[in-house]
């Protein structure tokens, strides 16, 4: 078995800061050839943990009004 020797930083890359309030709590890097991620963690987006009935359940488009979960 190879040894992990951490993400390859010679490819294009950006680093995200994860910040609850003002103290940086979780640090993650994207390659940028993973355009769509790169573009969702660059637009400051709000995550909520979904529910355990929902997991597997909730799909992109859905809506989050706060507390509920739909399909509208």
């Amino acid at each position: 078995m190879s040894e992990y020797n951490g993400p390859d930083l010679s490819k294009p890359h950006n680093f995200f800061a994860f910040i609850i309030e003002g103290e940086v709590v979780w640090m993650h890097m994207l390659y940028e050839e993973l355009e769509q991620m790169t573009a969702v963690y660059g637009s400051n987006p709000t995550i909520v943990q979904v529910p355990k009935e929902l997991g597997g359940v909730v799909e992109m488009g859905w809506k989050f009004d706060g507390e509920n979960f739909s399909a509208e």
